[in-house]
């Protein structure tokens, strides 16, 4: 199948501002948005946007033949933070690398990771379906109440209220990612019977307002358990995590199992962090799993 075409540059109406060195070297109301990439769009500015005294030569240019400039402030330097264009499809602009600068915003709203993208959603509904899950045999999580998250491009992924997973089974961990949409996510460890199973387990204990729902009603903080389980785009399996691969049970027939490829993740920021786990769902699991 041939990739989805790529939005094309765009004017982007949101005031745009990047912190470095208790300085604002960017603030404009003229960014344009340019995908580079499939996964998320990059800011670029008009080059007076960028005041020159911030900026010193690196001699050096990126593949695309833009000219590379470090951002200098008072002691404070950022390498290679600025591609300056002056010929090709982006003649006259420059772009900031995010990650350089001490902090964004979008009018007066903090932002992380990298850009958002106009295209991208991400929708929290709650569910009715039973969820139960098993880790090498024993009984994690069993819910009726969970809440999906519908993600742009990803997987669904299952969230599930503390109240109603085994706590005593769960070791939080020092892993932590952030996602520009949904936060900071805390991972945890699962411990059966000495056997401890790495960072399969995360939580969202102050999500972003447009994922506030992740949260969950039953605790101040940390009050919701995700994954496990990984819903295709026809909801009509369920994607277990196992060890160098992924189980894909399906609900018309509990007896078979089919090895199938993991499905790929964005690259960077929102890489994903599943390498080494070991879920499993027996037929019989599944039963009970699906309604």
């Amino acid at each position: 199948m041939a990739p989805l075409p790529q939005p094309q540059p765009q004017d982007y109406p949101r005031r745009v501002r990047a912190l470095f060195g208790g300085t604002f070297v960017i603030d404009s109301k003229n960014t344009k948005l340019v995908w580079e990439h499939q996964y998320y769009p990059t800011f670029f500015f008009p080059q007076a946007e960028v005041k020159k005294e911030y900026l010193e030569y690196n001699c050096k240019q990126d593949d695309d033949g833009g000219a590379l400039y470090d951002i200098i402030i008072g002691s404070k330097r950022a390498p290679l933070a600025v591609t300056v264009y002056n010929s090709g499809a982006h003649a006259g602009l420059l772009k900031v690398n995010f990650a350089s600068m001490d902090s964004w915003f979008e009018e007066d709203e903090e932002i992380f990771v990298h850009p958002k993208d106009p295209y991208h959603r991400v929708d929290v509904l709650q569910s009715s379906r039973h969820i139960r899950v098993e880790v090498n045999g024993a009984e994690v999580a069993n819910t009726s109440a969970p809440r999906l998250l519908f993600e742009t491009g990803l997987p669904a992924r299952t969230y599930i209220p503390k109240t109603h997973c085994r706590l005593n089974l769960l070791v939080p961990s020092n892993l932590r990612t952030e996602c520009p949409y949904k936060g900071e996510a805390h991972y945890y460890n699962v411990n059966i019977q000495g056997e401890e199973f790495e960072n399969i387990v995360w939580s969202y204990g102050s999500p972003n307002l447009e994922c506030a729902a992740i949260r969950g009603p039953q605790q101040k903080e940390e009050s919701t358990l995700t994954r496990s389980i990984l819903w295709d785009k026809h909801t009509t399996q369920i994607f277990v995590a196992a060890n160098k691969r992924t189980t894909a049970l399906y609900p018309s027939n509990l007896e078979s199992l089919r090895p199938i490829n993991v499905l790929p993740m964005r690259p960077g920021p929102l890489r994903t962090y599943d390498n080494g786990l070991n879920l499993q769902f027996t037929a019989a699991t599944l039963a009970t799993s699906l309604s």
